[in-house]
């Protein structure tokens, strides 16, 4: 009977494990070693990295590395070129055994040791890195919580369209941590998953090869384990959908119960014709002469009918020449490089035209709050988000309601002028620490006074 008992017990911490490992890192600054350098190094014939920087507490600073220390083997990997080196780093999990060859003052040495994580994120409340099942696979999922709270109301973040990571270990005044810094101070569980192929997830596809409706399955397997933690409150979740994650969100809604939703800077009407009325406007704001923008719209619209419309390939796109001069442009609209566009697959578009939204937010029928930035020139409009309150309020009367963030532009920056902004953007002042130290309070302040009157 102990035996039974003992497998078990067993047998339940194992099932309970956690796939998906913290990744780990070396915390050096390198560069790749010259020829000359590995010569005068009596290793003439073996590439290496040169060590710049090592960080306080990391592995290599365990290991005993020191700038100057040129590797030459980690792991199973020796002759280190760069594309090597970073590739082997890539895989490094914490606590998993490491063995790094380097070369100092022509002595050649072997160090042996364990990997040390990569920073977590911190924050008011407790951060807990988790994950998600997601078909053959896991997607890493972090969550923090709140202090003090048994039973918290929670917030499930979704992504705009970009591949980047949501995780800010290295990043804490990134705006959209901020976002969550405020929500978590205002009592609400966070919920942010990663998307298929980024950061710390495996055994998925990659992010860029994925189209919209894998994006929108994935975010619904995140928020049904989200609603599961023992400390979310299954009955007070929203969703809040920034850009291109508010077309997601209804769809989101109609697979997976929550109590409401809210989006920032995103569009109610098809990609198709999203494309084209963000190209007048935007070039409007820019000061773009009329009849320009006339003339692009024009140039522009058969190209985006066949490849959202009638979902032609890239390779078919490429065949007609006009269309080959506009994405091979130098400042291509469409950001379009090595078979993707803003480094997304071309059917993620596709698949996005497709979906009808006003009918997946009719049919969501849900408390909403649609906002838009005074100053988001790349994002919906503000007659999108009127619009997605119309829809709502027509079959759902009095549960839908739209406000402008003054002041605010597409992630949550804030600006003195519109015309400050777009100088911003001219001057390259629009960037990370820019963002960081001007992050709009307004949003967290509407969408938690929103949420906490809805009933």
């Amino acid at each position: 009977m102990k035996k039974i008992i003992l497998f078990s017990i067993l047998f339940t911490f194992q099932a309970q494990a956690q796939k998906l490992r913290r990744a780990g890192t070396l915390g050096i600054q390198f560069e790749q070693a010259t020829d000359s350098l590995m010569r005068s190094l009596r290793v003439p014939d073996t590439q290496g990295i040169v060590v710049k920087k090592v960080q306080v507490g990391s592995t290599a600073a365990q290991l005993g590395i020191e700038p100057d220390d040129v590797l030459v083997a980690i792991n199973e990997t020796d002759s280190l070129y760069l594309y090597d080196f970073q590739k082997a780093t890539k895989k490094l999990r914490e606590n998993e055994n490491i063995s790094l060859t380097f070369v100092r003052k022509r002595q050649k040495s072997r160090v042996v040791g364990s990997v040390v994580g990569k920073t977590r994120e911190a924050s008011v409340g407790e951060v807990i890195y988790g994950e998600v099942a997601f078909r053959s696979g896991f997607l890493r999922s972090i969550v923090h919580r709140p202090t003090g709270v048994t039973r918290a109301p929670a917030v499930f973040f979704i992504q705009d369209m970009s591949c980047n990571s949501i995780d800010y270990a290295e990043q804490p005044y990134h705006p959209f941590k901020q976002l969550v810094d405020g929500l978590v101070r205002a009592g609400y569980a966070v919920c942010r998953v990663e998307k298929p192929g980024v950061g710390e997830s495996e055994g998925t596809a990659d992010c860029s090869r994925t189209n919209f409706d894998d994006e929108v399955d994935a975010y619904a397997s995140g928020l049904r384990t989200f609603k599961k933690y023992d400390f979310v409150d299954s009955s007070r979740v929203f969703l809040f959908g920034h850009s291109v994650g508010g077309m997601a969100a209804p769809l989101i809604a109609n697979k997976v119960r929550v109590k409401g939703m809210a989006v920032y800077g995103t569009v109610a009407k098809t990609w198709f014709e999203h494309l084209i009325d963000l190209q007048r406007k935007r070039s409007a704001i820019e000061k773009v002469p009329f009849d320009v923008i006339e003339e692009n719209v024009r140039v522009l619209t058969p190209f985006y009918y066949e490849w959202l419309v009638e979902n032609k390939t890239i390779n078919a796109l490429l065949q007609n020449p006009q269309y080959e001069a506009i994405m091979t442009a130098k400042n291509n609209p469409l950001q379009y490089e090595q078979g993707k566009f803003s480094g997304r697959a071309g059917s993620y578009f596709s698949t996005l035209n497709q979906k009808n939204l006003t009918a997946a937010w009719g049919s969501a029928g849900l408390p909403t709050l649609a906002l838009h930035g005074e100053y988001d020139i790349d994002g919906g409009g503000a007659d999108n988000a009127k619009t997605i309150a119309d829809v709502v309020t027509e079959r759902s009367p009095g549960r839908a309601q739209y406000k402008v963030v003054p002041k605010t532009e597409h992630n949550f920056t804030k600006f003195a002028s519109m015309a400050e902004c777009l100088e911003a953007r001219k001057d390259r002042r629009f960037n990370q620490s820019y963002n960081e130290q001007n992050f709009s309070s307004a949003v967290v302040e509407l969408l938690v006074g929103w949420m906490n009157a809805v009933r």
